[in-house]
């Protein structure tokens, strides 16, 4: 009875550890995703301030 419990307890655990990891991961990469897009923005627009100086 003890290590049905045991395993259930540790298989809640497990599952609570995978599901904030993915959170983690996830914003992670929202993050990630949001400061690759604002490089690019001010990437294209520091082009776009170049290009337009030069004519």
């Amino acid at each position: 009875m003890l290590y049905g419990i045991t395993k259930m307890w540790v298989r809640s655990m497990l599952n609570v550890y995978v599901i904030c990891n993915n959170a983690l991961v996830h914003k992670q990469y929202v993050i990630a995703n949001s400061t690759e897009r604002v490089q690019w923005f001010l990437l294209t627009t520091g082009l776009k301030i170049v290009l337009t100086r030069d004519t």
